[in-house]
């Protein structure tokens, strides 16, 4: 069975027959939080069940729980939580589990042992029982098919998404759904991760059978991703079936089938785990062949992975080889050096060209080398011998002795030199990160127009809704001041208060933080108003903090931390807060212009010279203080350096 046999369904865990889900929100990390943080899955039919926990040394009072619980039989239900992790909690830690485990059992008509409890979040402090316990009828009574969504939203943590599939698939003829969710974006280690997950199955199926398959299913998904090498002590994986298909598992070959797609399953949401994890940019899978042994070829993987080395080779978009190597080498398996070399060429066919390169005149001699293979051409094989001859000489401009030693026209040179200058330096980087949700995006802050030719600027407040109190809690206010006779009402009306007057300075922090961003941002229009009427980066003006705290009247270092990672959006692009404010330079008149201002001049000077004579630094300098700008050789050359621009030496084409 392939991945195509597998039928995308909607409802996570509530997608299987006889699975119910619910969720609420009862403010277990912040008491005024409203987020979704309490989940209940509950089957309508008795279950076989199986699961697999933390290695940690240290494990939360859930895992005690949940574990001993399986060890007694199947359960019918998991209650879990977000917000708290009931780890190192002690005694009364395993007394809360137990609780929750017992009060859920009793209003679902269940023994305290069919149910499962599992909790994320901050270790150490005790669970906010007093704010748990009240929301458990209203959990039972939410049990619906179509709360497989609010459930997995209910155990994210740092997640930024829910992480939530569901499969149908056909045996005996017949359709068997499987849905799950997890949850888990750091502390992610192999044995396992940081994660909770939740998979439930409408198929009949014994429990040795069950075990057998989660296990297999886990061996090659959760235990083989990582992120940043820490391990957890709540990861659990607890896998429900009911049987509500009606079809049983028997054979083989139906067994089989179940096995692969519960492993599907499995690794789809091992990879959304490291897809959305804490500080990620890149998702990378490694494979290991030739291994002597399966957990030979397991440590090599490991090693790669983990590696700080390798991490920040693929994080830079830098085909460095040689750190997989230096990794695979420490691993503690058997390395064949000998294969070191034709293991190398393998790696080097991939895409794009160029990878796998041990330096800069192999990349590029890769990539000439599979052009040729594509459209032989003399410019392309002079290119060639170029990089495989003359690489010194090329990189230092030495073009005559390349002409004469090779035997070419001035012409045939310019025309390989040309096909090089093509190639790409760091073929890494045309790696896209389209894998990693919100990977290099940016939301900017504020927006510019022109209308009628004037300058429009607005906050980008995007989809949040404007804050405003809710007026059954200012009526409940006014009514309960109007018969607040008895002691207990008065504490009513102090608490109710309290809240409003929070809620209150909340709503005008979120205002007073706009108001000071749009006075900050406005001054700063102003004063660059030319350069945001024109797009002209030569029209930016001399700008340090001083001088737009001096116009709005705020202090330094709060125009300090409101430009601090923000962004405009104007007409012609985005741009960084930090960029208006830039050191000056006086000019032979006595004017001061802003260092962008120079760069610019340079730039264009550099863009205008004759390639076949570029301007050295000492020329440059002298066309500067001709243009008006006093400026040192040394300003030069920094300036060169920060606009990309090589020496004259490596600017001088044919």
């Amino acid at each position: 069975m392939n991945d195509s046999s597998y039928i995308p369904v909607d409802g996570g865990v509530c997608a299987p027959q006889g699975f119910l889900g619910s969720a609420v929100s009862c403010g277990i990390k912040k008491p005024e939080a409203t987020r979704l943080d309490l989940a209940l899955i509950y089957s309508t039919e008795p279950c076989v069940s199986a699961g697999t926990f933390t290695t940690n040394r240290v494990q939360a009072a859930c895992v005690k729980v949940s574990r001993e619980h399986l060890r007694k039989g199947d359960i019918r239900a998991i209650v879990a939580n977000s917000g708290n992790a009931n780890a190192c909690t002690g005694a009364r830690g395993v007394e809360d589990a137990r609780g929750e485990c017992t009060r859920i059992a009793g209003i679902l008509g269940l023994k305290p042992c069919e149910v499962a409890v599992c909790s994320t979040g901050v270790i150490g402090l005790p669970m906010p029982m007093m704010r748990i316990y009240p929301k458990f009828p209203e959990l039972a009574e939410g049990l619906s098919r179509d709360k497989g969504h609010e459930v997995a939203q209910a155990v994210m943590t740092s997640d930024t998404k829910e992480k939530i599939i569901a499969i149908e698939f056909m045996v005996q003829g017949r359709p068997v759904r499987i849905g799950a969710c997890c949850k888990g974006a750091g502390m992610i280690n192999p044995c396992m991760a940081t994660m909770l997950c939740f998979i439930t199955t409408d198929a009949g199926i014994s429990r040795d059978v069950l075990e057998l398959c989660v296990q297999s299913g886990v061996k090659s998904s959760f235990n083989c991703i990582t992120i940043d090498g820490d391990m957890s002590t709540n990861d659990t994986v607890l896998v429900m079936a009911n049987g509500a298909s009606g079809v049983t598992l028997e054979s083989p070959e139906d067994i089989y089938a179940f096995q692969q797609a519960l492993a599907y399953v499995m690794l789809e949401l091992a990879k959304h785990i490291v897809q959305d994890g804490e500080r990620v940019t890149k998702f990378v899978t490694v494979r290991v062949t030739g291994g002597r042994t399966e957990d030979e070829a397991k440590k090599a993987a490991e090693a790669v992975a983990k590696s700080s080395l390798v991490k920040s080779s693929w994080n830079g978009n830098d085909p460095n080889w040689g750190r997989i190597i230096h990794a695979v080498g420490y691993c503690g398996a058997k390395v064949d050096e000998e294969k070191i070399e034709s293991l190398l060429h393998v790696v080097q066919q991939f895409d794009p060209p160029g990878v796998g390169a041990r330096d800069l005149r192999e990349c590029l001699l890769l990539q000439v080398k599979r052009r040729l293979a594509e459209m032989s051409t003399p410019a392309l094989m002079n290119a060639q011998i170029i990089l495989e001859n003359y690489f010194e000489e090329f990189s230092k401009k030495h073009y005559e002795k390349i002409s004469k030693r090779m035997r070419i026209s001035e012409e045939e040179l310019k025309e390989a030199v040309d096909e090089i200058l093509k190639l790409n330096p760091k073929p890494g980087g045309q790696i896209s990160d389209s894998s990693v949700p919100g990977a290099e995006k940016i939301i900017p802050d504020f927006n510019l127009d022109i209308v009628d030719g004037e300058l429009q600027l607005s906050l980008n407040t995007g989809d949040i809704p404007e804050l405003r109190l809710n007026k059954s809690y200012v009526n409940m206010l006014e009514d309960y001041q109007k018969n607040s006779n008895s002691r207990e009402k008065k504490d009513v009306v102090s608490f109710v208060k309290y809240k409003l007057n929070s809620a209150r300075s909340f709503i005008d922090a979120v205002q007073q933080r706009n108001n000071t961003l749009m006075l900050t941002m406005t001054a700063i229009v102003q004063f660059q108003k030319p350069f945001f009427l024109t797009g002209d980066e030569s029209k930016l003006k001399p700008m340090i903090l001083r001088d737009i705290a001096d116009i709005t009247g705020l202090d330094v270092s709060t125009i300090s931390r409101v430009s601090n990672s923000k962004y405009i959006q104007t007409w012609f692009g985005i741009y960084s807060l930090k960029q208006f404010f830039s050191g000056s330079m006086p000019t032979s008149s006595g004017e001061e212009v802003s260092t962008g201002e120079l760069k610019n001049v340079l730039k264009e000077i550099v863009d205008g010279e004759d390639k076949r004579k570029p301007y050295t630094d000492d020329e440059l300098v002298e066309l500067m203080n001709k243009k008006g700008y006093q400026i040192a050789r040394r300003t030069i050359a920094k300036y060169r350096q920060l606009l990309d621009i090589p020496v004259a030496r490596l600017r001088r084409e044919v």
